[in-house]
């Protein structure tokens, strides 16, 4: 039997031990911007580069938000500083056929360890190709002074 004063002891170390996992499986997280893109309608949510055995794993969901043609594919493309594809790997979403509003979760397992100056991009595609190309950077408040006129 369990005495009063243990109850608050076993709540405790049972939070512990919740926290200790739960840091463990965020410890491998790599801390990067990945450039999502996506179709209308559809978005990508929570995803995650994560450190694992001898390569990278690209984790999150693909949610339905409207009506639509759905992607046939979510791909993660892993490239060098100089915009060189590393590494790549694609899933086919079988679960967005329907036109009711859901979510799907993918994992996509990418060969070599992470490199430093690496960037990442995951996307939603009707055909599997490489994800496009994120969008420049805005310009700066001078070029926006100017623009549409001589």
């Amino acid at each position: 039997m369990i005495g009063r004063r243990s109850v608050p002891a076993v709540a405790l170390a049972l939070a512990m031990i919740g926290a200790s996992i739960a840091g463990s499986a965020l410890a491998d997280t790599i801390d990067r911007p990945i450039a999502l893109s996506t179709p209308r309608g559809f978005v990508l949510d929570g995803v995650r580069a994560v450190a694992e055995g001898p390569g990278v794993r690209f984790h999150g969901a693909v949610c339905r938000r409207a009506a639509g043609p759905a992607p046939r594919f979510v791909r993660a493309d892993r490239l060098d500083r100089d915009g060189q594809v590393l590494s790549t790997a694609s899933k086919v979403l079988w679960d967005l056929r329907g036109r009711e509003r859901h979510c799907t979760f993918f994992d996509l397992p990418t060969a070599s360890p992470p490199i430093d100056g690496e960037q990442f991009r995951v996307c939603l595609l009707s055909t599997n190709r490489p994800c496009p190309e994120p969008p420049s950077a805005p310009s700066g408040a001078s070029d926006k002074a100017t623009k549409g006129r001589p």
